[in-house]
């Protein structure tokens, strides 16, 4: 069923992450620079620098975010939501071993946020790990139990892995409750036709858009607008 479902990228850790990153050392050796941390951390420079990171992020200007960044986890390397951030470049490039690792780390820095969770979710997902991606939707949906977007990830990997889920069902009519994107919640709709139906076509998910600033879409279908909340329905994560 992959040509029904978008892709999905997450966010990992300039440090070393926990065994939640197991999953993705087999799919390559980690050849990845840490910044050069100043000791003297500045929280305050770090959050400006996340800023101006998302402002370019939503001009598309990927490089100039990249590196505001990495200067802003320069000045304080413990700033959860620049690795959040950085975690999504590296998820909209396709290199999910590296966003993996801005995640975990970013979970460990933010642990009262649903984002970062759900965002290591995507990551899994991307790779077919279902498993592990209920495990990350699961839990950022027990955080944030009616956000739209933890809701949305949870049904469509519990979709994808078995199409007669039962508990997506009932996902799927909060999605309905809940959504106020037309495009998921047409979505959920046809799904749920879908279980009342003899033999209806699998309906196609809507297009999907990562965290906070969208990324481009990947195939020619049209992205919902932008202004939407992201995959984990928080569009301030680049406030401090």
């Amino acid at each position: 069923m992959p040509a029904r479902w978008p892709r999905l990228v997450a966010i990992l850790a300039i440090l070393p992450c926990a065994d939640g990153c197991a999953p993705f050392s087999s799919q390559r050796q980690a050849n990845y620079q840490t910044v050069a941390a100043d000791p003297n951390r500045d929280p305050d420079k770090a959050a400006r620098l996340n800023e101006r990171a998302g402002k370019l992020l939503q001009k598309s200007k990927w490089n100039e975010a990249e590196e505001a960044l990495q200067m802003a986890l320069i000045a304080d390397v413990g700033y959860g939501p620049a690795h959040n951030n950085l975690g999504k470049i590296r998820y909209a490039r396709g290199d999910y071993y590296l966003a993996a690792w801005e995640f975990e780390y970013a979970v460990k820095l933010m642990p009262d946020r649903a984002e970062p969770i759900s965002n290591l979710g995507m990551v899994y997902e991307a790779v077919d790990r279902f498993d592990r991606a209920i495990e990350s939707y699961t839990l950022a949906l027990q955080m944030a139990p009616q956000n739209p977007v933890c809701i949305g990830n949870l049904a469509r990997v519990r979709l994808k892995r078995d199409e007669n889920d039962l508990a997506a069902r009932d996902l799927l009519r909060d999605l309905v409750l809940y959504d106020t994107r037309p495009e998921w919640v047409q979505w959920a709709r046809e799904w749920l036709a879908l279980a009342r139906s003899p033999e209806p076509a699998v309906p196609v998910s809507p297009e999907f858009i990562p965290p906070g600033p969208a990324i481009p879409p990947t195939n020619n279908r049209q992205a919902p607008p932008p202004g939407e909340p992201g995959a984990a329905g928080y569009q301030r994560v680049i406030d401090p």
